[in-house]
């Protein structure tokens, strides 16, 4: 099992409640465990596709797992990068 897969169904119908485009959410980078999951966003521009400056990679969606209740927000571009 995938870290995504405990919160696939509820970050699918997030995207459709706030038109976000489901499939560049699967295909974002991520991290995470079974309590919490980050929807990521790191700039490609580099050639080498690094993190410049040894800058974190940007928090685009949070998903928190809380006994068995999921809570989904934002981070302040997400409609930017995953909107349809």
């Amino acid at each position: 099992m995938t870290i995504l897969e405990p919160f696939k169904t509820a970050l699918e119908s997030f995207c459709k409640e706030n038109m976000l485009d489901f499939n560049k959410v699967l295909s974002s980078p991520r991290c995470g465990n079974d309590k919490v999951l980050f929807i990521q966003r790191v700039d490609k521009s580099e050639a080498n596709a690094k993190i410049v400056n040894n800058d974190p990679a940007e928090i685009l969606i949070t998903a928190t797992m809380d006994d068995g209740n999921i809570r989904i927000k934002k981070g302040k571009n997400a409609d930017k990068y995953l909107h349809h």
